[in-house]
């Protein structure tokens, strides 16, 4: 392929699972992977910490709107990366788990499961390209379940919390930055030491609308209300804000137009539309790189399955088996803005404006930022 992956791709240290590892040992638990010594060095004499991830508000994100991101850019402490994919199921499971998604198999959006024989919405737990909900509990967390660094600091004696966004994970969560900002009160008044954030915007929006729209900005200007009185509010603790990915402009390319590569193809395509999953027929491994090159190659690079763990695309550690069966035999990774769907397995019916889950710089560098330190 004449496209290449820049090397930053491959790191490995300044990664959201790296920052979770200084979460962990802060509060004296082994983590798993290395931690980021400035975020380490930060952390030193706090006793309570509140993490807030704003999903899609990366750091270009963040500085469309300068005016607007001034207070939460002011307070930078460093830029660190999504793990990869850059996108919502794979990088925030990464800071939740401590993990990469080589070790939890918290690939992308859409997984195939050999069980069922067709992919799956691990986040909906919905037959993907559907509204089909699968029948029974979330398929992914019942088979392959992770435990939390919250659950593990809680198994520490440390009172920890994640709070997530109603409905993202059940109808405890807060449904406005009002109930947000109350809920966190209360948490650190009754002895809290840590607390996970998420909320789910600007990510829908920049979604819907792209990455410059007003409906964007009155996100922004949201988060960035709620950070600032909760940061003057609790002096105490000490307070990070930052993002699981970024999102950029993008355009769909449907591999239906080409019937060469379809014909290819043994499997519907999974994980995500910029770093695409694709399991290829047996006899045709050795033409599928040419022709895939001859259509896609200006704007994505094709990854051999053994090249992807050689390089650790999907970061380092132990990969277990159910993790291995997710992975085809060829991994298309976006450079340009360029996203790949194939109508012929199922029709198009959503299409964003702004996406995320390739590799450029845009999407995959997040502005982590302290306050009260």
């Amino acid at each position: 392929m004449k496209n290449q992956l820049d090397p930053s791709v491959y790191d490995k240290k300044t990664t959201l699972v790296n920052f979770s590892s200084s979460v962990l040992e802060h509060f004296g638990a082994k983590p798993f992977h290395p931690g980021i010594p400035a975020v380490t060095k930060a952390m030193e004499g706090h006793k309570k910490i509140a993490v807030f991830l704003f999903d899609g508000l990366s750091e270009y994100n963040l500085g469309i709107y300068p005016r607007l991101t001034k207070f939460m850019v002011s307070h930078k402490l460093a830029t660190i990366h999504s793990v990869n994919p850059a996108t919502t199921v794979a990088c925030t499971t990464a800071f939740l788990s401590g993990k990469f998604p080589i070790e939890d198999g918290w690939f992308g959006w859409s997984l195939y499961f050999d069980e069922y024989g067709f992919p799956i919405d691990v986040f909906t737990n919905e037959r993907s390209g559907t509204d089909e909900k699968v029948e029974g509990p979330n398929v992914m967390k019942s088979l392959h379940p992770y435990e939390s660094i919250a659950s593990i600091l809680d198994g520490r004696g440390v009172k920890s919390l994640n709070m997530f966004r109603y409905p993202v994970e059940d109808a405890q969560g807060p449904k406005t930055f009002g109930e947000m900002r109350r809920m966190s009160d209360r948490f650190f008044a009754e002895g809290g030491q840590f607390l996970y954030g998420y909320w789910n915007q600007p990510d829908k929006s920049l979604h819907e609308y792209g990455v410059r729209n007003w409906h964007v900005r009155h996100q922004i200007a949201e988060i960035v209300r709620f950070v600032k009185k909760f940061v003057r509010k609790h002096p105490d603790v000490e307070v990070f804000t930052f993002a699981d990915h970024g999102l950029i402009d993008v355009q769909y390319r449907d591999m239906a137009a080409f019937p060469e590569l379809t014909a290819c193809l043994s499997r519907p395509l999974t994980f995500e539309g910029r770093t695409c999953n694709m399991f290829v027929k047996e006899d045709k491994k050795k033409d599928f790189p040419a022709l895939f090159e001859k259509r896609f190659g200006e704007n994505f690079v094709l990854l051999r399955r053994q090249e992807v763990l050689e390089k650790g695309y999907f970061g380092e550690g132990e990969a277990p088996g159910f993790a291995l069966k997710f992975l085809g035999d060829f991994l298309a990774v976006a450079t340009g803005k360029d996203l790949l769907v194939n109508s012929k397995d199922h029709p198009v019916s959503c299409v964003h404006i702004g996406h995320h889950a390739g590799a450029t710089k845009e999407e995959r560098e997040v502005l982590l930022a302290c306050y009260n330190r």
